[in-house]
């Protein structure tokens, strides 16, 4: 008796196993690019930048309107400044503005969407 149960859980499994493959095929990966203006930046510049939501595989670019959020974020991780910009037809821009009191170091500057940020 035992070895049948197993069996029959073991044909379930694999007769699944095709339909599992196969939904995740038809799962659209988007992928978000930014480009900034400069590489160095002063206190009281602007970081003016620019993004382009694709598809990954066709590599075109996502059609309708999304939300990109970006953020800068100093050496120690800390958010200094977040903002909210309208990905149009695959493309957003925007810019921080960095204030005079702030310190010279290294920043990042990170860009999501609502699906990247629902699924970090």
């Amino acid at each position: 008796m035992k070895t049948f149960s197993k069996y029959i859980i073991i044909v379930l499994n694999i007769s699944l196993l095709p339909k599992t493959l196969h939904s995740q095929d038809s799962i659209q990966f988007r992928k978000l690019y930014l480009h900034t203006d400069r590489d160095i930046y002063f206190p009281g510049d602007s970081i003016w930048f620019k993004g382009y939501y694709l598809d990954a595989n066709s590599h075109q670019f996502v059609s309708g309107i999304y939300s990109m959020y970006s953020d800068l974020i100093d050496d120690k991780g800390m958010k200094i400044c977040s903002q909210i910009f309208p990905i149009v037809n695959g493309v957003a821009a925007g810019k921080f503005n960095i204030s005079d009191s702030v310190k010279a170091g290294e920043y990042v500057v990170r860009a999501f969407t609502d699906l990247q940020k629902d699924l970090a």
